[in-house]
């Protein structure tokens, strides 16, 4: 069970692009795992690498959106200050309970609903805004 990057996927935005990427070969790697009944193994894996990702994905994003006056620009850094707000309760949880089934499953909703609709909405739109610059 994986979750493919597709070239529809793509904003036009190579660091962007790049980024989005290497999100989707982890949350792939950490599927792969649930589906071998190791996903325990790997959320922690997946734990840190989101932690650090949000933090340099979402700076480089937002920074390239004041740089070319993106006017959506305030709803999407709302958008990303919602998604660290969940990353941290579900580390929280992940730091109580540790790596349950449950949990594991948690995860890969959160992160893959994330991507769909983030990327295929917000995302998407900056990079038609770039498109059009």
């Amino acid at each position: 069970m994986s979750i493919l990057w597709r070239q529809s996927y793509e904003i036009g935005v190579e660091e962007i692009d790049s980024q989005h990427k290497e999100l989707f070969k982890r949350i792939s790697d950490l599927l792969d795992a649930c589906s071998q009944n190791k996903g325990r193994q790997e959320v922690s894996k997946m734990i840190d690498f989101l932690e650090e990702y949000v933090e340099i994905h979402f700076t480089s994003e937002e920074k390239l959106h004041l740089k070319n006056l993106y006017p959506e620009y305030k709803g999407h850094k709302l958008l990303h200050g919602k998604f660290i707000k969940n990353f941290e309760e579900l580390k929280k949880k992940f730091e109580n309970e540790g790596a349950t089934l449950q949990f594991v499953g948690m995860v890969n909703r959160f992160v893959v609903e994330w991507l769909i609709n983030h990327i295929g909405t917000a995302d998407k739109a900056f990079g038609k805004y770039m498109e059009s610059k």
